[in-house]
């Protein structure tokens, strides 16, 4: 799957009723197209929180044991709702190719385990534990 343009396919018309008016897709129109990629007015996925399924299609296992850097298949299948019937539908059906990549760091979560991040208590100090109870 080296250098090879994404495999999409396009869905323009509800597959129940036939009509090419999408709840979100038009609500994008109408409000600010900078957004289109969000609501998948273009051929790429948009970030998370978009409605749809979007993942790598390679099992666990074999991820966890894969390089940095090593290649994977990755697919992405955005959803809208029909306006005139309401018919769920995905927009588009994608396959990429993505590289495994260092998660980024979680500015949220604490390093140490305690209530503060950095703070690391005295061994066998419990630091939720008030002192004297």
């Amino acid at each position: 799957m080296e250098n090879k343009e994404p495999d999409i396919k396009r869905f323009d018309k509800c597959p129940a009723c036939g009509s090419t008016e999408r709840f979100v897709g038009d609500l994008a129109k109408e409000q600010d197209l900078k957004n289109a990629d969000m609501y998948g007015l273009n051929s790429r996925p948009g970030p998370q929180g978009t409605p749809g399924f979007f993942g790598p299609i390679v099992d666990a296992k074999t991820m966890a044991g894969a390089l940095i850097g090593s290649k994977f298949p990755l697919f992405a299948a955005p959803i809208d709702a029909c306006s005139v019937c309401g018919c769920v539908y995905t927009i588009r059906q994608e396959i990429h190719t993505a590289k495994k990549a260092l998660a980024p760091p979680n500015p949220n979560q604490s390093l140490s385990g305690g209530p503060f991040p950095g703070f690391k208590p005295p061994p066998g100090v419990d630091p939720f534990k008030m002192p004297g109870h």
